[in-house]
């Protein structure tokens, strides 16, 4: 039986990714894997009990590594055999169970074609089961993988003696000396240890002061780059999470990690495009590629993507917002980038057009039809506890907000997806009967309504409780306006938000798409009239331990004066 190794990997992926002709389930139609950095393929398991062929021939003697990596987790683990001319069948490994899998098989080089069919199979290697779902596979030699001690003095190299980093701080280091193939063991190769992840996803963030290329690297993602800064995604799912960094340049470079509530952002920051499309494109850009989800929704009304910000905050991605019909230009260039693992579509055909809808395939082509899927009700109410009903057990925490106008759920969706808690909405004087319909499937230990008695009554209050489990309570977060509960809101964040988002309230657009994002970094989306910072607001800034902010929108909405004078309330 041939060993199994899990290790960090210095090679490239991404652009020059190859693409697996289907079928390819038999020897005479094997994909043929050829060694090298940019030789990855990009397949699937399209159920059915579909199993990929592949055959390679060493070009030279030595060890190669059969790496599958980037596997859906709809898929379970991956099971990967190998033959020879011989067929003397051994078995060489299976993935993780998590989001993204890494195996790693070490296999000898031999004479003729040498096979490899990989399955998705039940647990302890057994027979392959029906189920559908992406994952890349490649070839490398083994001598790829070596990295020796920097002559910069860092701990550099494995990652087993990665040089320590704290959430949220950048750490400056340097690149020399590099070996630009990539083929043989680098001279320097930094790897880094970060902290353990306190959400379900992070992000590790390299800056370069310099154009330069090269590969960042984290457990289960392989990123090649090249430009001035690259985000590469982790998962908690890992036993044990690393990160390492190779540049075909020498020179200094700063890395950082954050997940939910921290942030690697420093000072004032503006996020802004020429549309609201644009501009939510832009706050989706903040987000590494391959995320788990992203969150489409009508950028022309604001009940959808109400519901959908505290479901993109829950699953760790972001808000995309088109027209009822076509895609415009930044939103295409931002989903290619993306490449997420599901779509999900909030709002009926009268929101997003079925020609639309189906156009959203395209970003999401390897993921089977589970990849696109659109939650739509008759009205807003079904549409909310539609996307309610996306958790199928029972929550700590619903939130609650009126349908008719869009400031506090606005304000609320990031806490909400910062608590793993859906959003449902409300009339003023009574709950829908879908509402009603989820609150009782949930069984929540905490309802927390959004906004003051104007919006939700007190008749609905008092019918919320009839819904928490024992010992449970509703409470009410409402200021004195919109500005206010937006600043009430930002002061219930479970952790200090080392950064802030700042968006008109007088429009829904920026600030919707910004609450996926604030629900990613642990930060809460406070709202401004335009041209000036309200007091509530200026006392939560003042509160606050932030050592960012985020300015969403364009100068027609917040004000250059505004985004001035943000910088003073920094620490």
């Amino acid at each position: 039986m041939a060993s199994v190794v899990l290790l960090p990997f210095w090679f490239a992926t991404g652009a020059h990714a190859l693409t697996e002709p289907e079928p390819n389930d038999t020897e005479a139609t094997a994909t043929t894997l050829l060694p090298g950095i940019s030789n990855t393929v990009d397949a699937t398991i399209r159920g059915e009990a579909d199993v990929d062929y592949y055959t390679f021939v060493a070009p030279a003697t030595g060890t190669y590594l059969v790496d599958t990596f980037d596997v859906a987790v709809e898929l379970g683990p991956l099971t990967m055999y190998a033959y020879d001319e011989t067929r003397m069948t051994s078995f060489l490994g299976a993935g993780r169970p998590s989001p993204t899998s890494v195996a790693s098989n070490a296999i000898p080089a031999e004479a003729g074609a040498r096979y490899f069919v990989v399955v998705s199979a039940q647990p302890g290697g057994g027979r392959p089961v029906d189920r559908q779902g992406s994952y890349r596979i490649r070839v490398m030699p083994e001598n790829a993988l070596g990295a020796e001690r920097g002559t910069d003095g860092e701990p550099d190299g494995n990652h087993l003696i990665g040089r320590p980093i704290a959430p949220g701080e950048w750490v400056r280091s340097d690149v020399a000396d590099p070996d630009p193939r990539f083929y043989r063991a680098g001279r320097d190769t930094d790897s880094f240890v970060p902290p353990e992840l306190t959400g379900a996803f992070g992000t590790a963030r390299v800056l370069f002061p310099d154009h330069t290329a090269g590969i960042v690297s984290t457990p289960g993602h392989l990123t090649e780059w090249s430009g001035r800064e690259v985000s590469v995604p982790m998962s908690r799912g890992w036993n044990e999470n690393w990160l390492t960094v190779t540049a075909n340049q020498p020179g200094p470079f700063e890395v950082c990690v954050e997940s939910w509530g921290t942030t690697c952002s420093r000072g004032v920051a503006r996020l802004a495009g020429a549309t609201r499309y644009a501009t939510a494109a832009r706050i989706s850009s903040m987000f590494p590629p391959r995320v788990p989800v992203a969150v489409v929704a009508t950028g022309e009304n604001y009940p959808d993507a109400l519901a959908g910000a505290a479901l993109a905050g829950y699953l760790g991605g972001p808000v995309i917002l088109v027209p009822k019909s076509g895609i415009p230009a930044d939103v295409d260039a931002e989903l290619s980038r993306l490449k997420p693992r599901r779509i999900i579509v909030v709002g009926g055909e009268g929101s997003v057009s079925a020609e639309t809808y189906q156009s959203l395939y395209s970003y999401v082509p390897m993921a089977g039809p589970d990849g696109l899927i659109r939650l739509a009700g008759k009205d807003r109410y079904e549409t909310a506890a539609m996307v309610a009903g996306w958790r199928n057990h029972a929550v700590e925490a619903i939130y609650v907000a009126t349908g008719v106008d869009f400031p506090d759920a606005m304000s609320g969706a990031a806490l909400a997806g910062v608590d793993g808690a859906p959003l449902l909405l409300t009339r003023p004087d009574r709950l829908d009967s879908h509402a009603l319909e989820q609150l009782y499937r949930l069984q929540p230990q905490r309802i927390v309504i959004l906004g003051g008695v104007s919006r939700v009554s007190q008749d609905v209050e008092a019918h919320l409780w009839s819904f928490v489990r024992q010992g449970g309570t509703v409470t009410r977060i409402a200021g004195a306006d919109r500005y206010e509960t937006s600043a009430r809101i930002a002061s219930e964040f479970p952790v200090a938000p080392a950064q802030a988002f700042i968006a008109t309230g007088a429009t829904f657009p920026d600030a919707l798409a910004g609450a996926g994002r604030g629900a990613w970094t642990g930060g809460p989306v406070l709202l401004v009239p335009g041209a000036s910072v309200p007091k509530g607001v200026d006392e939560q800034l003042a509160r606050l331990p932030l050592k960012a902010i985020t300015v969403l929108g364009g100068t027609s909405v917040v004000s250059q004066t505004v985004e001035e004078s943000l910088g003073t309330y920094l620490r």
